[in-house]
């Protein structure tokens, strides 16, 4: 006994199973990628559908052995390569060492987008074109006949029949034409349908290994001049005229999306190495190499596939920057796509896809994990058919192997999890940085830090190797930073762990710096507080004496009367001098701190040259940035303590800082500085509350204030304008009506805030210290390139 097999078979691995045209479109692309093709046009007509590829072609003993034979795939049994001319192979731009498609169903496509199909095939050694007629609707007349009993015509022609009418490549060397006729959805290919695969068909390629050398054009006359139009009009709106969305229906499809990506996000990147033995990750920030580790592969089941994984994580500026380019904003291009042997698997990547179990995951902790729209990327599997099947419907994604549940697993592991570390625990951590397109948020003490520690923690896991890292991040931060010591502690683990006798170094010198300033910190301090004692115990006596005398004169019976004025006038006098007093001790100590730290790291330096100790001039470098800095801030004290009854703890407070800062504008700096001084907030209530030291933000204004009353500014007003977004973001624009920063800045105006930096007789401190103290309390500086009318600095903080 045998199986019949009812011609009613078409339909079942047909048009029922492949429901969608995209997909149909797609099936026929993959055929002609696998018949090495290294072009394939897809025209649109009225009422027909060409799609023609310049691959190998098909002899007639191809089309009767395997184009006719049902679920046959001369892929899978590795003989479609068999008769391949191996000169033609050495032609072709695109090498296959895959197939993306192997199940021998792939050609019933066709059916699902017209009645009729007409194939003409030409092989390398052919001397005649193979023609083809199939008509599907034969094979639903009567389902009770025998599939193999349904007539197919055969014939053959000396040329190909459309070369001359319709745009191809060249098919002298052989390849493949099929036309589609009676259409089943003719009317539904609308403009926009095509659009939208255009769109679909950017995304089915293979951004990493094949978009150089496969290329897919779609043509369709009707939508020329539509098309003349929208490629007028692209410049205004500034999109990318390689990308997909740019509303133009004919020509190549293109997708470099990923290596535009590439130097404006984050992102992680994993591979095998080529014998599988290990697997490499590299973390990449906005074009730094953060760190590069290798670790043995543990993935039984991956030990003989090619594998690359690259995921993006998209903060607010990429986003912002992927919908300005690409016409069409990152959540609705997708999330993460997986291609096999060089092909997209659907759904993986779609916009409300959840296959790889991102959303599900981050449900679990939304400020923890990264979902689908915060990453995008790809994953690109090449190996054995066996290891990772794909669903027949081609739109269900891969069947549950054990190769792909340990895929999965590795994503998760190896990619999702170590840009999660990255992520949360450096970029999250730094509000501002989700506006930032470059390092300048992560460059700060603080962000260092946090990388540093994210490395420390990452390398201490079992096995792995650190083969390369940032040194730019991965450095000693200021000694006055907060993050100092964690910094510190994180550094030399990562020394020993790689040992690196030059970070050793590094830590060494950095560590000295900090307990010689941490010394002179603790031995002023001990100094000021005993001036605090003996100056109590003055008051002390003194009011004991003051004590005496009243009641001496008590015992001299002083009329009642007087004694009560005069006691009065006493205790009011002694209220305001108190209070002044008070003010003024506090001043007095503070500057006597400062002062007393001065002397005692100068007193280190001079003990280092009297023993002949190696100072290097980085070391004096940072000595003289210290001394600097702290005398500035001896010099903000000295000028708030005769105009101003202020604290100037150097505690943290919690306060409306822009309150502080009009009145410190207007009560104090603008009492000093030759230059007229504006608070401008257009008379609303903004209120902004956050924790600051007092005496830092009095360095950043006089700083500021400084520049721009300059002589060599020749500026006669400074202008601070605040506004509060609704993003939760404090911004204060700067500026005034001076000369403007020096033209020489004018590639990188950064570069204004490095240290000793300067074009004028001044010392190149002032906008580092400000910068440091910006960045320390949480915000950003940067100089307005566009402001003409003199110089402009913009602060931004965030909640």
């Amino acid at each position: 006994m045998q199986f019949k097999i009812s011609s009613g078979l078409k339909s079942i691995i047909g048009k029922d199973l492949i429901t969608d045209d995209f997909v149909a479109i797609f099936e026929l692309v993959k055929n002609s990628f696998d018949a090495y093709a290294d072009r394939v046009d897809i025209h649109f007509l009225d009422d027909a559908i060409y799609v023609i590829d310049n691959g190998k072609g098909m002899s007639k003993d191809d089309i009767v052995k395997k184009w006719l034979f049902v679920a046959y795939s001369a892929k899978s049994d590795h003989s479609e390569n068999n008769n391949l001319n191996a000169d033609y192979r050495r032609d072709l731009r695109s090498k296959r060492s895959a197939f993306s498609g192997n199940k021998g169903i792939g050609r019933f496509s066709c059916d699902r987008l017209g009645r009729n199909l007409q194939i003409e095939s030409k092989s390398s050694s052919d001397n005649v074109v193979n023609i083809l007629n199939l008509n599907w609707d034969l094979f639903e007349n009567n389902i009770s006949s025998e599939f193999g009993s349904v007539e197919v015509d055969y014939n053959t022609s000396n040329d190909f029949s459309v070369v001359r009418s319709l745009t191809c490549p060249s098919l002298n060397n052989g390849g493949t034409v099929l036309e589609i006729t009676k259409l089943r959805n003719g009317d539904s290919w609308t403009r926009k349908k095509l659009l939208r695969l255009k769109a679909a068909i950017a995304k089915l390629i293979d951004p990493f290994g094949i978009k150089n050398d496969f290329d897919i054009f779609i043509h369709c006359a009707r939508e020329l001049e539509v098309d003349s139009q929208q490629i007028d009009s692209h410049e205004a709106e500034g999109l990318d005229d390689d990308s997909p969305y740019k509303n133009v229906v004919n020509g190549k499809i293109t997708n470099l999306i990923f290596e535009r990506l590439s130097s404006k996000t984050t992102k992680m990147l994993v591979r095998m190495s080529d014998c599988c033995n290990y697997i490499y990750s590299d973390l990449v920030d906005r074009g730094e190499v953060v760190y590069r580790i290798r670790e043995p592969n543990s993935y039984g089941h991956l030990k003989d596939i090619k594998l690359g994984i690259e995921l993006y994580y998209m903060n607010t500026k990429a986003k912002y920057n992927f919908s300005r380019v690409m016409g069409v904003d990152s959540v609705n291009f997708g999330s993460v796509f997986l291609f096999n042997n060089g092909f997209r698997v659907y759904p993986f990547g779609e916009k409300d896809d959840d296959s790889l179990g991102l959303n599900a995951r981050k449900a679990q902790g939304n400020r923890r994990y990264l979902g689908t729209r915060e990453i995008l990327g790809l994953i690109d599997i090449a190996g054995s058919a066996e290891k990772f099947k794909e669903s027949s419907s081609r739109d269900q994604g891969l069947i549950n192997t054990e190769s792909y549940t340990e895929l999965r697993r590795l994503f998760m592991d190896k990619a999702v999890k170590r840009l999660e570390s990255y992520v949360v625990n450096v970029s999250w951590k730094d509000k501002l940085d989700a506006d930032a397109e470059d390092l300048s948020r992560i460059m700060t003490d603080i962000g260092k830090s946090r990388v540093v520690e994210v490395i420390a923690k990452l390398i201490s896991g079992k096995d792995i190797e650190l083969l390369d890292y940032s040194e730019t991040l991965i450095d000693t931060v200021n000694e006055r930073s907060s993050g100092f010591e964690s910094n510190i502690a994180s550094l030399a683990k990562l020394a020993e762990r790689i040992d690196s006798e030059e970070l050793k170094k590094k830590i060494a010198v950095a560590e000295k710096r900090y307990d010689e300033l941490k010394r002179a910190e603790q031995e002023s301090r001990e100094e000021a507080e005993r001036e605090r004692v003996a100056r109590l115990e003055a008051e002390y006596i003194a009011f004991n004496e003051i004590e005496a005398r009243e009641n001496v004169e008590k015992e001299l019976k002083v009329s009642t009367e007087a004694l009560e004025k005069e006691r009065k006038k006493t205790l009011f006098l002694r209220k305001v001098t108190s209070l002044d007093l008070e003010t003024i001790l506090e001043f007095h100590h503070q500057i006597g701190i400062y002062s007393s730290s001065m002397k005692h790291l100068i007193e280190f330096k001079l003990d280092e040259l009297k023993y002949n100790e190696n100072i290097s001039e980085v070391d004096i470098r940072h000595f003289l940035e210290e001394m600097s800095f702290k005398n500035q801030q001896i010099l903000t004290i000295s000028r708030v303590a005769t105009v101003a009854n202020h604290s100037v703890s150097s505690e943290v407070v919690e306060k409306d800082i822009l309150d502080f800062c009009k009145q410190y504008l207007l009560n104090v700096v603008s009492k000093y500085h030759q230059i007229n001084v504006i608070w401008d907030d257009g008379d609303l209530d903004l209120i902004w509350v956050m924790k600051f030291r007092p005496l830092d933000l009095m360095v950043i204004i006089e700083n500021l204030v400084h520049n721009a009353a300059k002589p060599c500014a020749s500026a006669s007003y400074i202008r601070f304008e605040p506004s509060v977004e609704a993003k939760g973001r404090l911004q204060i624009e700067i500026y005034d009506d001076g000369n403007g920063i020096d033209k020489v800045f004018s590639p990188n105006l950064d570069e204004i805030f490095d240290l000793g930096v300067t074009t004028t007789d001044g010392s190149g401190l002032g906008l580092h210290h400000v910068r440091q103290v910006v960045n320390e309390m949480g915000g950003s500086i940067t100089v307005d390139a566009e402001y003409s009318d003199g110089a402009k600095f913009i602060i931004r903080f965030a909640r």
